[in-house]
């Protein structure tokens, strides 16, 4: 047996590289693990993080609570705001042309009725024949489509997260989740390099065995983990690990991202709003402070020139006070994620299109799986081959959920829909799926891999020109622990905690007080200020 890795080197920041130091540094100090582990993270200081999506699946909750994060502490840092799911608007048209929206929402019917309902719902309900079919279907199995039209949150602020009965992540600013993950990692014994890799030594096996650094010199590694970004600086150039491209299944290859303010400021909606414009899609991620929004899109059917004249249209004057820029996205991944000893995490590993928030989780996963198989210095290429294996399945889960939204349009107003569900060449773990579920309805053994989007996600039915198309997709993702502190007696100041509680912490209206809702009862928090009118059942 070889000897033990005492040190790991993580080469990037950001979120992904902050992500892995502080989850490893954590996993690493628990009780039982031994010997300690050294972490070092070297950070370019002239290229800037690219940064990744605003927004999470739920796994979020286990992620702060598994570094020790407080989640109310999280929210103020990050400017958070509830993700109850995501708003598709004008992907579908109606039968007079009129666009048409569906929710995918972050829970699901309970376990062994989902099939149930959803022949229910086929055989009997009033709207099943109708444009709105997914949108009532959501409704039938989750309060959160009526929480999302009354932007409110997911659980009362009386009795805190442990009594949401509806799936929920946050949207949140990623550059300061990063900062927070940066000084958990610091504080558990990570060291920081301000640096830069000129290049590298290898040994005879091809073992990356030392970085050379511009400032610091040589820089002896062991285990190394990529977070490069794009680039894929050690797995993809120095391991020379080829590059899996998406782009047959995908049409999009460049987004504009641009920050604003709120329309209004007092209603933000739980949402991730997706809206099919001319040549892709457009992104609003709500925060408290700000919008976070953007366009997907593809150059073979706009420039860049054109995508920002659409958006400025979408948007409207709010674009004025932002910087909008540009970025290109290259969709895949590579053929494997572990060669040698470099591991890639985050954009070096791939990337698929923000449609569904799984940047993050990705990362998650993908250091979840590194621990479960953590190697010795002999860096056994059966732990790297069952790690490339659930990688690659975890890839080819999302594409084909990402993909099924753009197969499934019925647009005809535009060349790039149109392309979208005629032109792409369809995954063959898709199609065969979706030939299947024209005559039963989804079952959990039609799945390669249920990671991120279990079976009933997929629930779906003819619409009434005769295509198939999502009658709902509520994400169910396999790795949702909501985590349950108790809410700590710290308060916002006045201002922030009134929106906190009244806008975003609100639910259910009391049966105990006569009808008083939460959101208009005055409440205590634990500082003690006011007397609440609503008994708080």
């Amino acid at each position: 047996m070889g000897k033990p890795i005492r040190d790991v080197t993580i080469v990037g920041g950001g979120t992904a590289g902050w992500l892995a130091a502080s989850a490893l540094a954590r996993a690493f100090a628990m009780p039982g693990k031994v010997p300690p582990l050294k972490i070092t993270l070297i950070e370019s200081p002239s290229i800037p993080p690219i940064g990744v999506g605003e927004a999470s699946l739920p796994s979020l909750h286990a992620l702060i609570e598994f570094l020790g994060i407080d989640e109310r502490e999280f929210v103020r840092r990050t400017n958070a705001a509830f993700k109850l799911g995501g708003r598709f608007v004008n992907w579908n048209h109606g039968p007079n042309g009129e666009p048409v929206d569906f929710l995918n929402i972050m829970n699901r019917p309970p376990d062994g009725v989902a099939g149930t309902v959803a022949d229910l719902f086929l055989a009997f309900h009033p709207e099943r024949d109708r444009p709105n079919a997914g949108r009532e279907y959501a409704r039938m199995v989750s309060p959160a489509v009526d929480l999302v039209d009354g932007y409110l949150g997911p659980f009362s602020a009386h009795k805190g997260p442990q009594s949401a009965s509806v799936g929920y992540s946050y949207h949140f600013d990623a550059g300061e989740l990063a900062k927070m993950m940066k000084a958990r990692s610091i504080e558990m014994g990570t060291t920081h390099i301000l640096d830069d890799v000129d290049d590298v030594e290898q040994d005879e096996n091809g073992l990356i065995t030392a970085l050379k650094l511009r400032q610091h010199g040589r820089h002896a590694v062991q285990l190394v983990i990529d977070c490069t970004g794009f680039q894929s600086v050690l797995l993809g150039r120095q391991m020379d690990v080829p590059f899996e491209s998406y782009e047959r299944f995908l049409l999009n290859d460049r987004a504009l991202v641009v920050q604003v303010p709120h329309a209004d400021p007092t209603r933000i909606e739980p949402v991730t709003r997706l809206t099919g414009l001319e040549s892709g899609w457009s992104f609003e991620v709500p925060l408290f402070n700000r919008v976070g929004t953007g366009y997907v899109f593809s150059s073979r059917f706009s420039s860049d020139d054109q995508a920002l004249a659409e958006m400025t249209r979408h948007l409207g004057p709010r674009i004025e006070q932002g910087t909008p820029k540009f970025i290109p996205m290259k969709l895949g991944h590579r053929k494997r994620h572990w060669a040698g000893n470099v591991v890639a995490m985050g954009l070096s590993s791939g990337f698929i299109e923000p449609l569904e928030a799984t940047a993050i989780y990705m990362v998650q996963f993908g250091v979840n799986m590194l621990i479960k198989s953590w190697p010795t210095q002999d860096y056994e290429p059966e732990l790297a081959q069952r790690f490339d294996r659930r990688m690659n399945r975890l890839y080819d889960e999302i594409r084909d959920f990402v993909a099924c939204h753009f197969y499934l349009n019925n647009r005809t107003d535009s060349a790039y829909w149109t392309a979208a569900r005629e032109a792409v060449e369809i995954p063959d773990s898709l199609r065969q799926n979706l030939e299947l579920w024209k005559q039963t309805l989804p079952a959990t053994e039609d799945m390669q891999s249920q990671q991120v989007f279990a079976y009933n996600v997929y629930t779906l039915a003819y619409s009434p020109p005769g295509r198939l198309s999502l009658l709902a997709c509520a994400i169910a993702c396999k790795q949702k622990t909501i985590s349950k502190p108790g809410l700590p007696g710290r308060s916002l100041p006045d201002e922030r905690q009134r929106f906190f509680d009244e806008k975003l912490y609100s639910l259910y209206r009391c049966a105990h007080c006569a009808g008083i809702d939460h959101a208009d009862a005055e409440r205590s928090d634990a500082s003690g200020r006011g007397s609440p009118r609503c008994c708080g059942a």
